[in-house]
C-alpha cells in the first residue's frame, strides 16, 4: 500500500515524530505550509483564527498524488489539531482515507475536541487510530517511545497489505 505522511509541524516534537514514522514505513512525505502564522505576527493571527473559527490557507509542499492512504501528523492546540492540519483534512472527500492521526502537545491535557476531529475522519478501514504524545513521552531516553511503536505496530498490517489492481473484463470486438 502507498502511504503518505503529511504533517504540519512548526516544532521540534511533531518534527521528530514524523521522522520516526518516516523511518519506519518508508513513506513519502509532504508537509503543510501556512504562511499567515510565520514571522511574529503568527501566533497572534493564530489566536484570532482560532476564536473566529476561521481555516488558514495552506499550501503543500509535495502533493499528495496517487497515495492509497494517509497517516496526519499535527500539533495539538486548545484540545484541537492545529488550523493549518483541519484546513487540509477539511475535503474528505479529495484526500485518500487517512489510517492514522498522531498529536503532539507539550504536556498531557484533555484533548475533547481532538476526539471530534478525527471521528469525522472514518474510512472504509475502521476509522483512523489515534494517538496524542506529550514531550514527557519522549523523555526517558527510549529510541522510540512505547505509545508510538503500539501506534506504529497496529498500523503495520494495514500498510503492509498489498492492495489487488481492479481488472474490469471487457468485450472484445
Amino acid at each position: 500500500m502507498r502511504v503518505r505522511v503529511v504533517t504540519y509541524a512548526p516544532d521540534a516534537l511533531t518534527r521528530e515524530t514524523a521522522t520516526r514514522m518516516w523511518g519506519r514505513f518508508s513513506a513519502e512525505q509532504s508537509a503543510i505550509r501556512c504562511e499567515r502564522y510565520d514571522g511574529w505576527l503568527g501566533p497572534l493571527r493564530a489566536r484570532r483564527d482560532r476564536f473566529k473559527g476561521v481555516l488558514p490557507k495552506i499550501e503543500l509542499d509535495a502533493p499528495v498524488g496517487i497515495a492509497d492512504a494517509l497517516i496526519v501528523v499535527s500539533p495539538l492546540v486548545s484540545g484541537r489539531l492545529a488550523a493549518p492540519m483541519r484546513s487540509f483534512l477539511a475535503r474528505p472527500n479529495r484526500i485518500p482515507p487517512v489510517l492514522g492521526v498522531v498529536a503532539t502537545c507539550a504536556r498531557r491535557y484533555p484533548a475533547p475536541r481532538f476526539e471530534d476531529d478525527t471521528e469525522r475522519l472514518a474510512n472504509g478501514f475502521g476509522g483512523p487510530e489515534t494517538l496524542i504524545l506529550s514531550r514527557s513521552d519522549l523523555g526517558d531516553g527510549q529510541d522510540v517511545p512505547c505509545g508510538l511503536t503500539g501506534f506504529l505496530d497496529r498500523l503495520e498490517p494495514i500498510v503492509e497489505t498489498r492492495l489487488k489492481p481492479v481488472v474490469l473484463p471487457f468485450l472484445a470486438a
